[in-house]
């Protein structure tokens, strides 16, 4: 039950944002209201937010499962999430996501795709 109302949530919020335009905006509250219910919804559908953890860190692929024990086979640590996963800020060293690259080169390129990309589309018409 609860995921047929959930499904219907997304489809009327996915429409409401694909066709709205500016008319969205006036219901922007109401639409992160629905998205906050649909991840409680979520929460504990899984079981809870450390179980969405516990199940994200045991996820593991088939085809490293069926390697695992094969010396063959290089790619055994391929598809194992990391063990700081879930840490947004991590060592200016790490490979994946340091801090440096996090706090300043996002919020540059998110500034210029958030605010300045808007400006090249206002003087086209149709």
């Amino acid at each position: 039950m609860s995921e047929s109302i959930g499904g219907v949530f997304i489809l009327i919020m996915i429409m409401g944002e694909s066709v709205g335009g500016a008319f969205i905006l006036m219901f922007m509250d109401e639409s992160v209201v629905g998205y906050f219910i649909l991840m409680i919804m979520g929460f504990n559908k899984v079981g809870g937010y450390e179980e969405l953890q516990h199940r994200y860190m045991s996820a593991y692929p088939n085809t490293t499962l069926a390697h695992m024990n094969d010396e063959n086979y290089s790619y055994t640590d391929c598809g194992i999430p990391p063990s700081n996963s879930y840490n947004l800020i991590r060592p200016a060293d790490d490979g994946d996501l340091p801090w440096p690259g996090v706090f300043i080169g996002l919020t540059i390129s998110s500034v210029w795709y958030w605010c300045s990309d808007q400006v090249s589309g206002r003087g086209m018409s149709l």
